[in-house]
């Protein structure tokens, strides 16, 4: 399978997953429970897109230029 049809797709249920939990997951939530949640879903969606091979530049996360861009 060609990378770009790759990369598409699973942009693609990327797209869907997070939908799916802003709309179904994020309003049942309780309010202290809010930000450690989606923290832990940051980290999961990291954790994917590194094991998948995507470089912590590519995610704009290289430490070289994490404060320039924290700006």
């Amino acid at each position: 399978m060609p990378a770009a049809r790759s990369d598409a797709g699973w942009a693609a249920g990327l797209a869907v997953l997070l939908a799916a939990w802003n709309d179904l997951v994020v309003p049942r939530l309780p309010p202290r429970a809010y930000v450690p949640v989606n923290a832990a879903a940051t980290a999961a969606l990291l954790a994917a897109a590194r094991a998948r091979g995507t470089s912590w530049d590519e995610l704009g996360l290289d430490p070289r230029r994490l404060r320039s861009g924290a700006r």
